[in-house]
């Protein structure tokens, strides 16, 4: 049975940059959810690796194209 893919939102407003050598936890906890979200969508997809890397390796720029890529081809 194929899952429905989870329909994630993506705009500037949830585009995190780093900026400075230090995260407030916060920010660090709310890259992390989204990319723990974007991870979950991806693998519902049955997409467990990008290339070599495994998703958890990714970059959350690199996970939300990843995601993009793959909801443009569903």
């Amino acid at each position: 049975m194929k899952k429905e893919p989870r329909w994630i939102i993506i705009n500037n407003d949830n585009h995190y940059q780093l900026g400075g050598e230090c995260m407030g936890k916060q920010y660090q906890s709310d890259m992390d959810s989204q990319k723990h979200i974007i991870i979950n969508s991806l693998l519902d997809l049955g997409i467990y690796k990008k290339g070599t890397k495994q998703l958890y390796e990714l970059t959350l720029t690199e996970l939300e194209k990843e995601y993009l890529k793959i909801i443009q081809q569903i």
